[in-house]
Parts: C-alpha cells; structure tokens; sequence
C-alpha cells in the first residue's frame, strides 16, 4: 500500500507550485544537444531526510518551481543534494535499471524519469518525484535518466516528448505519463498505482518492456559475461552432441524443450521436475541441464510440509537478465542446425 505521507508531500509540493506548472506540458525530444555534466542519482539520506524534504515541500518548492519555469538554474536544498549523491557510482544507468527488473516479487517499486537539461518542465516534475521516493521510506526507487546521455534506454522506451515517467514493478513496465500531470490528483494516483503494483489508463506496449530489458541486460552482462556465458553454453552442448552420437532424436528433443523454457525464463516461473513435458523431453538429456545453470537456474528441493506447487522440486531463474537468456536459446540454435546435418 502506498504510505499516505508521500501523496501528502507530492500533493503539498504540487499544489505550492504556480499555475503555469500544473498545466499539461511537454517538450519534444532533442536531438543532437551537447549532453551536461552528470547529476548524481539517488544517495542514503541522513535521519533527518524526512523532514528536511518536508520543510523542502513546505517552504522552498514555490521558489524552486518558479526558478525552474523561468528557465533558471536547477536550484536544490541541502537534502536535495543529499538524495543526488550517487549510490554506486561506477555502474552505468543501464545496470542499475537491470537490477530494478530483477526485483521479483517485492514491495518495490520503481519510476524511470527521461528528461534531459534543456527540458523546463522536467526541471518542475524531478524535485517532485525525488521528494516523493525519499517519503516513502524505501519502497520507491527513482532513476533519472538524461536522454543525450542514454540514447539506447530512450530509444528503448520511445521517449519522443519530454518529460516521461514510467513505474515499474516485477520486470514489467506497467504506467506511463508524458508531459507535466494536469492536477496533483493526477501525479498522486500516477505514484499510488505504481505503489500499489497496479497498471494506469495508459497501456504501455510489451514491446518496450522487451527493448528495456535487451538493453539493459546487455550492459549488465557485458563482453566479459558473454564469452564466459556462451563458453558455459558450448560445454553443455559438446555434451549433447555426444549424446546425439547414438540418441540424435532425444537430444534434438530435449534441447528444443529447454530453449522452449529459457524463451519464457523472463517472466520468472519455475519449471518443475516432474511436469510431464519436462520428465518426458527434457530429463533424459542430462547434458541439457546444465543448459538451465548455465542460463542462472537453480535447484530448488520441494518443502514436504508445504502445499501444493511448494511440495514440488524446481528449477528457478534467478535473474531477469533477457540478454542471457537470447544468448543461451542463440547458442542452442547452432547446436540444433549442427545436429539436423549429423549423419
């Protein structure tokens, strides 16, 4: 549930700001602008964050926010400097966004806020939604990101006008809103609903949760991670060419079952040892498994006093890493058109 504290900050900040900043407004994208000089992204508050993003809200907003809208300088209090420290500086956008996806099944929420320094409204909405992540202790995450400085993930999420938030939660991109919110109600439900795990009246095509997650998993892998991963990959499949040796239909079998597998790992669910398709297809090439630790899964033994699907042995992704898993299902694909040749 969403902590009534931070829609009472936003709704605070939103309503202190001049008329000019609640109507709806956006900028075109740019292209082509020299990028600025990079700003920190969220940091560990001290004790007194709260209220010093409340005394923020209270008593500064209306002069920040006309700053702003006049073109002026991004003006910032001591606490906003203090939520700009970057936390893990050596990490690229692109990874720090992998590790949002792979939150799996938590109170977490997440909101990508493209903007850029020449964009006046986005300088109105980012000390809002900066405010409103430090007031919920935790279960917002805010990652600004600066369109010429990360063209890929922009291009990923189709961010043609300015400013564009969207929340994320369980690897998916559930919400969007383009443009400065018509009224705080419209900014508060935006924050509730991805609080709340909910999607908004704008469907965000699955296509760019798929473009995000190439992008951002591919960073997260890096050139290192490919060569290790695809040498893990080919050892696992010099073994099943062994096997298709003297059981060619078996192997060709089982790996056209695991890609099936790992071209769905994305979405998060286990495969069960004893799912008839798996028991029937894929457990009698033991060199497939290997296909599976090699994609990140892991062995999961049942609870005897569970109930029902937690009684069952399973194999569980432990990422939401697209990139290694089109990698792996890249890899069985070769083997696959190598062994239709085979004599």
């Amino acid at each position: 549930m969403v902590r009534p504290a931070a829609v009472a900050l936003l709704c605070v900040a939103v309503l202190a700001a001049p008329t000019a900043a609640r109507k709806p407004a956006g900028v075109r994208v740019r292209r082509g602008r020299p990028a600025a000089t990079a700003a920190g992204g969220r940091g560990e508050a001290d004790a007194n964050a709260a209220l010093a993003v409340k005394a923020c809200c209270e008593d500064a907003t209306t002069a920040e926010l006309i700053l702003a809208m006049r073109g002026g300088s991004d003006e910032r209090t001591a606490a906003d400097h203090a939520l700009a420290a970057r936390d893990g500086a050596d990490k690229t956008m692109a990874v720090e966004i992998q590790e949002v996806l792979d939150l799996r099944g938590s109170d977490t929420a997440c909101l990508l806020a493209l903007g850029a320094e020449w964009c006046g409204p986005c300088k109105v909405l980012k000390p809002l939604l900066r405010k409103a992540a430090e007031a919920s202790q935790g279960t917002l995450i805010l990652k600004e990101i600066d369109v010429d400085k990360e063209r890929p993930i922009a291009e990923a999420l189709e961010a043609t006008q300015l400013p564009c938030v969207y929340s994320v939660r369980d690897g998916k991109l559930r919400d969007v809103i383009v443009g400065l919110p018509r009224s705080h109600q419209d900014l508060a439900a935006f924050v509730m609903r991805a609080m709340d795990g909910e999607g908004g009246a704008s469907t965000v095509p699955g296509s760019r949760t798929v473009n995000l997650a190439r992008v951002a998993g591919s960073a997260a892998l890096g050139a290192g991670g490919r060569e290790a991963l695809a040498a893990k990959c080919r050892g696992a499949l010099d073994a099943c060419r062994e096997l298709a040796a003297s059981d060619k239909d078996t192997v060709m079998e089982a790996l056209k079952t695991t890609k099936a597998y790992l071209e769905r790992a994305y979405g998060g669910k286990p495969v069960y040892r004893d799912n008839a398709v798996f028991v029937e297809k894929v457990a009698p090439c033991a060199p497939a498994l290997d296909l599976f630790a090699a994609a990140g899964y892991v062995e999961i033994p049942g609870d005897p006093e569970g109930e029902g699907d937690d009684q069952r042995d399973a194999l569980h992704p432990t990422h939401r890493n697209l990139a290694v898993f089109e990698l792996c299902c890249a890899e069985i694909d070769k083997a696959r058109d190598e062994l239709r040749v085979m004599q």
